[in-house]
């Protein structure tokens, strides 16, 4: 099914549908969300092409005689009045109209990461003032309490350098060198992810038998979903949450909110759980479920055109680009640092963008998650 176009007016909805009917091109119409405008829908892909000639041609204009279908004159008249009796034997879906697009959801969610991007923002001033040498390391206590694990070795830093204060960041490379206390410090273990570890094969790795999921074994299990609400800086976050204004909003309007929840919980904790296991805990940012939204939003747009989410093509392929273009730079940064050839890291979260997208998608093939009365 595709959608056509629309035009203003019941009437006028009808009285193309009925042509098109007529024509024996099968398709519907039903409510937009603006005022007093119709979707048409055509049925059929191969019979697009048809049905697009001649809505230009009603478009012209609607009076033609070649679009004056005769049908039952009570019929006529109920649609002239507004009525809801239709002709029988011509299926006209009645969607309920989208919940006014207040999307109290999204705008929390935005708000959320907003306040706790300006919040870690204050600490990361306050902590270039510390004296402590972990400030070398710029991690925040808003991001050791929100991020998905803490690395073994970082209370062991906190306590190292509260008992041994460092003024210059040159000092670490001879704190390695010359302090075993520190030397022991480093070599204990991390989880760093298995992408890193393949790295460094055929060496094996010590980082491979890290313990994993730390926090999360302790209960604190709102880790698996913080991570996406934190932000490196003003141009990440910025892009994030235009982009979920843009996406959460189609959904929100669309299906119920604890259900639209559930879609971005799912995401989130599925693909910051893929991150994790690919490149150990120090990942933050919402793009993992945005890229889960447009991949849910594509797959309704095949499963149920009807629906009538608006995301055009060129959006999904900009996204689309954006993600295996960015693989690509992963997959050329690996060879290059496989090979000896240049230390070329990519600090961005590929893992979380394909897992977030196959996730959104999977989940926008389940009827439970299909449009309903709000």
């Amino acid at each position: 099914m595709r959608l056509l176009g629309r035009v203003k007016g019941e009437k006028e909805a009808f009285t193309f549908h009925a042509f098109l009917q007529k024509e024996g091109i099968g398709g519907s119409f039903e409510p937009a969300e603006a005022e007093d405008t119709f979707n048409i829908w055509i049925m059929n892909e191969d019979e697009v092409e048809q049905a697009r000639h001649w809505f230009e041609e009603f478009k012209k204009n609607p009076e033609d005689s070649r679009f004056d279908v005769k049908v039952h004159p009570i019929d006529r008249e109920g649609i002239a009045k507004g009525s809801d009796t239709k002709p029988k034997g011509i299926a006209v879906p009645r969607l309920q109209r989208p919940r006014p697009a207040h999307a109290p959801m999204t705008r929390l969610i935005i708000l959320i990461c907003a306040l706790l991007y300006f919040w870690n923002g204050y600490q990361l001033a306050g902590l270039a003032k510390e004296k402590s040498g972990a400030r070398f390391f710029n991690l925040t206590p808003l991001f050791i309490n929100l991020c998905y694990d803490v690395p073994a070795t970082f209370p062991l830093l906190v306590k190292y350098f509260q008992e041994h204060p460092l003024e210059n960041p040159k000092g670490l490379e001879n704190l390695e060198k010359n302090d075993p206390e520190y030397k022991m410090i480093e070599e204990t273990p991390n989880w760093v992810g298995f992408y890193n570890i393949i790295l460094e094969w055929p060496k094996k790795s010590k980082d491979i038998d890290a313990p994993m999921f730390i926090k999360l074994r302790q209960g604190e299990v709102w880790r698996l979903i913080t991570p996406c609400l934190l932000h490196g800086g003003f141009l990440h976050i910025l892009f994030n949450m235009l982009w979920l204004w843009l996406l959460g909003r189609q959904i929100e309007e669309r299906i119920k909110l604890w259900q639209y929840l559930l879609i971005t919980l799912i995401i989130g904790i599925v693909s910051n759980t893929a991150q994790y296991l690919m490149s150990g805990p120090l990942f933050i940012g919402y793009s993992g479920i945005i890229t889960g939204l447009a991949g849910f939003i594509w797959m309704r747009q095949r499963q149920a055109p009807w629906e009538g989410y608006p995301l055009n093509r060129g959006t999904l392929i900009f996204l689309m680009v954006f993600i295996f273009g960015m693989l690509a730079l992963q997959v050329i940064s690996f060879i290059l640092m496989r090979t000896g050839a240049v230390e070329f890291p990519m600090n961005i979260a590929n893992t979380a963008h394909i897992t977030g997208a196959i996730v959104g998608a999977l989940l926008g093939r389940i009827p439970f998650f299909a449009r309903g009365k709000l």
